[in-house]
């Protein structure tokens, strides 16, 4: 048995750990030995996080060292799918019992060049890396009020800690108002959550970005608290 196989029974027993504890309950995952000799051939490090259940069909998501990239394990009695996708890209591993033998598929899907993608995302973390600034991205909604009342507190409280501020809108909407903003188009931050509720805030800092958006709205001085601590690397 190799290493790298090893390594990748390990991780995904780091993947099973995490999701019970939220209710994810991957105590078995049908074709395993097929499932972790991909994950170990893809080779990338995993970060598992609770995704979806569906009666008995459960998902576990990962992001990678490369932005917009993520790998995804679904399962059910059945059977077991990874998927390894970006924006423009998804492959597609689907194992059946009982043989397992892997059924791969390729779709290719036009990538939206423009808003906020997650090229820009990359070299907005790949400069805070090299320069050691911090800063937020802020997302907002015209559905939701106070996603709007927050732009100016944010930006005026970024604006005193001396933090980067980006403001990005929900890329469900066509027309992004008066403001300032560019549409939300990274798919790095939707599978953060950048979505789930309007506002939402993420902080970065040293190239590194939270692994979850904060979601809902805070008064300025619960803002200011909680960014002052985050700079602070509590």
């Amino acid at each position: 048995m190799s290493l790298g196989y090893i390594m990748s029974f390990i991780l995904l027993l780091g993947l099973i750990q995490p999701a019970q504890a939220n209710g994810l309950m991957l105590d078995r995952i049908v074709c395993e030995a097929a499932v972790f000799k991909t994950l170990s051939i893809w080779g990338e490090s995993y970060d598992w996080h609770p995704d979806t259940v569906d009666g008995d069909q459960r998902s576990v998501k990962s992001p990678t060292k490369t932005i917009g990239k993520w790998v995804k394990l679904i399962t059910d009695n059945k059977s077991s799918t990874l998927i390894k996708y970006t924006a423009a890209e998804s492959i597609t591993i689907q194992y059946n019992i009982p043989d397992c033998s892997p059924k791969m598929t390729t779709k290719y899907k036009k990538i939206n060049r423009h808003g906020f993608n997650d090229r820009k995302l990359s070299s907005i973390l790949d400069t805070s890396s090299k320069s050691k600034r911090a800063g937020i991205i802020y997302t907002w909604s015209p559905f939701m009020n106070f996603s709007i009342d927050g732009i100016a507190e944010a930006r005026s409280i970024a604006k005193s800690l001396n933090l980067e501020f980006h403001l990005l809108y929900d890329s469900k909407v066509k027309n992004r108002g008066n403001t300032d903003s560019i549409k939300l188009n990274s798919l790095e931050l939707k599978e953060r959550g950048a979505e789930i509720h309007y506002p939402s805030l993420f902080f970065y800092k040293n190239g590194e970005i939270d692994s979850i958006a904060r979601p809902g709205y805070d008064s300025p001085d619960r803002l200011r608290s909680y960014l002052k601590k985050r700079m602070e690397g509590n």
